[in-house]
């Protein structure tokens, strides 16, 4: 018993001298802001999103030009599509304007015949012959644009006929290679933000582990009281055996229990240095400060537009590739037409379960935040009874109504309603953070801190 009353001691002191290290002068204070922006500039999982990036657009560069289709820098058949929609709405406004000027042209000669029969005077006539060799100079000048439009839509479609048979004919290598150079650009979008909620949920871990095993130390020492007495008691025939042995096992169970979050925060503490790209052996220390989840407004309730965030997008850009595939397809080939359809009906059902998704872990995220802010509201009205019940205990101890010990119990208590409402609160800040996420169409799951 003796032993073990004395390892106690030592865990203690084991425990303090973690805390104390904690505060040391010599060790680096990184915020949460600093945390993320030294991540971002020297960390390595940022580095292989940018080396990632590279070596997708080089192999694509590479299937591109090995089909004889240059660098990415030119256009593939899907920017070309694109055009030709775009210069065949040209076309058609185009054309609008020049019917509009021919009827403009045809009303003013019109006019013109009228006032001539009517016999006007001269002047009458020279101004709408004026009048009608500006409509026709417009009507030549719009015509001009819109053939220069159509000479330029014939030649951009022979282009997009060429470029298409050619990836139709490299579609074997060219496709893989496109899609995980698409796949890079979007990582080089979304990968950095979720790394950065990474980094905030490994750093308020951290907070959190150093919360409870500042707890956990304080909950030691005062078992630890409890065993001495205890043992004291049953040496003057006060107490049984089997109490002192309850107690022991309580606090042998106590004691694993920091061990093993102690162990949990030194290897916590490694993952946060190598996603920082810092040293393993690296002092530092993190700070509270500044991290509080915003509020939300009505409107943010709301579910957003996601068809113009990255995954909606690209799945919409997929459904227009099956569609320009289906209309490529000879209508004779029976075959293969049918598979063209099927596809596109596929990349339908697929943007809209993407879209379902998207709303889906908004809705979630969303219920969580609401969540956790009701948790923020209990854990400060537990906090404000165990404040009142610490000072109703202080006043009976200093009446002399209860033992220093009832008193240590009543302030372990507090401690701990204390470190969960800063935990509550962290908890409020990550779930906050999730849920503006979750709004751009990022999916993220925040730690259970507690």
């Amino acid at each position: 018993m003796k032993r073990l009353a004395s390892f106690v001691m030592i865990l203690s002191c084991y425990i303090l001298a973690i805390s104390s290290v904690a505060f040391a002068g010599a060790e680096e204070i990184i915020t949460l802001n600093q945390a993320k922006q030294i991540a971002r500039s020297q960390g390595n999982d940022y580095y292989l999103i940018d080396i990632s990036y590279i070596l997708a657009r080089e192999q694509y560069n590479l299937a591109r030009k090995g089909a004889g289709l240059g660098s990415i820098g030119l256009a593939d058949s899907r920017t070309m599509r694109q055009d030709l929609d775009n210069l065949e709405d040209v076309i058609e406004e185009r054309n609008e304007v020049v019917k509009a000027l021919r009827e403009k042209v045809k009303e003013l000669e019109k006019e013109r015949d009228e006032v001539e029969a009517e016999g006007r005077p001269e002047s009458s006539i020279v101004e709408l012959e004026r009048q009608i060799e500006a409509a026709r100079g417009e009507l030549a000048e719009a015509q001009i644009e819109l053939d220069d439009i159509r000479k330029s839509h014939s030649r951009l479609l022979t282009q997009y006929y060429t470029v298409r048979d050619l990836e139709d004919m490299a579609s074997s290598a060219l496709q893989p290679a496109e899609s995980g150079y698409r796949d890079a650009e979007d990582s080089k979008v979304i990968q950095p933000k979720k790394l950065d909620f990474t980094v905030e949920n490994i750093y308020l871990s951290l907070l959190t582990m150093g919360r409870q095993r500042e707890h956990g130390g304080c909950s030691l020492d005062n078992l630890g009281k409890n065993l001495r007495r205890e043992q004291l008691r049953m040496k003057l025939g006060m107490t049984t055996s089997t109490a002192v042995k309850q107690l022991e096992a309580g606090l042998l169970q106590a004691e694993q229990g920091v061990r093993n979050l102690v162990a949990g925060e030194e290897s916590m503490r490694r993952t946060f240095l190598r996603l920082l790209g810092l040293p393993l052996n690296y002092e530092f220390r993190l700070t509270p400060e500044n991290i509080k989840a915003g509020g939300i407004s009505p409107a943010m309730t709301e579910i957003p537009d996601f068809k113009v965030c990255t995954k909606y997008q690209r799945a919409l850009d997929n459904l227009e590739r099956k569609k320009e595939d289906l209309e490529d397809t000879s209508t004779y080939d029976i075959t293969r037409y049918k598979i063209a359809e099927a596809n596109v009906e596929l990349a339908e059902v697929q943007l809209e379960k993407t879209l379902q998704m998207l709303e889906e872990n908004f809705k979630k995220r969303l219920e969580s935040l609401l969540l956790a802010e009701e948790g923020v509201k209990i854990a400060a009205f537990e906090l404000e009874n165990k404040e009142r019940e610490y000072a109703e205990a202080k006043i009976r101890y200093d009446l002399g109504m209860i033992s220093g010990m009832e008193l240590e119990v009543a302030e372990l208590s507090l401690l701990e309603s204390r470190v969960k409402h800063e935990v509550a609160g962290w908890q409020h800040y990550l779930e906050y953070r999730a849920f503006l996420l979750a709004r751009e169409g990022i999916e993220v799951e925040p730690f259970s801190l507690w």
